[in-house]
């Protein structure tokens, strides 16, 4: 989708959140025909009806349909499934997103998450709570990633930051992705979703790197872990729905998955008394993968070529597929 020409012209930008200090001096000096409105959720809605862009992290289709200038919108997350698309479509409003800003440190937090189960930590980390010198099950229950099998499904930024990183510690990586491809400059292929289940036999480790969408929704449920390698772990940095939670708490209790790490869960935040909390196999991390001190170094960054390309009627980076959802 590109930016027709009429649409050259910015003149309010609205921003939903109040922006780190950094932020707004480099906006207003880099575009000063442009004015830049600050307005959290206790001013928005006065400003929404005469904004020409939006920079946001929410919008109902309620709040849409007042914005009735708004010709551009810039969230600041990834993720995309709680933005109105299908509104935005049929006004044919451009949304784009901030892929790419969080894939260095997601990817560190795979690989944390990976490195805690093969040493042991939350079992040894357990056992300091109860000062417990618990060295010799702790040297039973060690192992290293390095020669073992990692599966990351998806193929976008933040799976091939993960599949970088693993590989320089010795993984053999598989990637799955929507289709079938060759990615240009690797070595790796790009495997269809529609052969998970031949590739989940093989991996030791899983980790699901992928967008909500109508089509993985549930995608992992009693009969995929069943498919998992035994004593396998998976990891979900995704979306916490595209994991049946009930079908994984089975899965871990029965003792077929080795362990969990879930930065994101079904429903979030997890409620007290759920068994998840308590079992030693399982890393909870309140969905923090995506927190960096780096964010809006990176994400400055495409939001400000993203103002010069919409001010020159040039397609827009990162442009959100409403139909695939991301």
């Amino acid at each position: 989708m590109s930016v027709a020409s009429e649409r050259r012209r910015l003149a309010r930008f609205l921003i939903r959140f109040d922006p780190p200090p950094q932020l707004m001096p480099a906006l207003r000096d880099r575009f000063p025909q442009t004015t830049f409105i600050v307005a959290p959720d206790s001013s928005f809605d006065a400003y929404l009806p005469t904004c020409d862009a939006l920079l946001t992290w929410k919008l109902t289709e309620e709040e849409l349909a007042t914005a009735n200038q708004l010709k551009w919108v810039q969230w600041i997350g990834a993720g995309v499934e709680n933005a109105p698309l299908q509104a935005l479509k049929r006004r044919g409003i451009p949304l784009t997103n901030n892929r790419g800003v969080h894939a260095i440190n997601i990817a560190e937090h795979v690989i944390a998450m990976m490195l805690s189960f093969a040493r042991a930590l939350p079992f040894l980390l357990h056992a300091q709570s109860g000062e417990v010198w618990a060295d010799d099950e702790g040297r039973k229950l060690v192992r290293e990633i390095n020669g073992s099998k990692l599966l990351v499904l998806g193929a976008g930024n933040i799976g091939m930051a993960l599949a970088d990183r693993a590989t320089a510690l010795g993984q053999q990586v598989s990637l799955v992705g929507r289709t079938s491809r060759k990615v240009a400059g690797r070595e790796q292929t790009v495997h269809p979703i529609s052969s998970l289940s031949e590739h989940l036999p093989l991996a030791d480790h899983v980790a699901i790197c992928l967008p909500l969408t109508p089509e993985t929704f549930g995608l992992f449920d009693d009969q995929k872990f069943e498919q998992m390698n035994l004593g396998s772990f998976v990891y979900n940095i995704g979306r916490g729905p595209i994991v049946v939670t009930g079908a994984l708490t089975r899965a871990l209790q029965d003792g077929h998955l080795g362990g969990a790490g879930l930065d994101v869960t079904d429903p979030e935040p997890l409620p007290a008394g759920h068994p998840l909390w308590k079992m030693q196999n399982v890393l909870l991390t309140a969905h923090t993968s995506g927190a960096t001190p780096q964010y809006w170094s990176r994400g400055r960054k495409i939001l400000i070529e993203n103002i010069e390309r919409f001010v020159a009627g040039q397609e827009l980076r990162n442009l959100v597929n409403y139909d695939l959802g991301y």
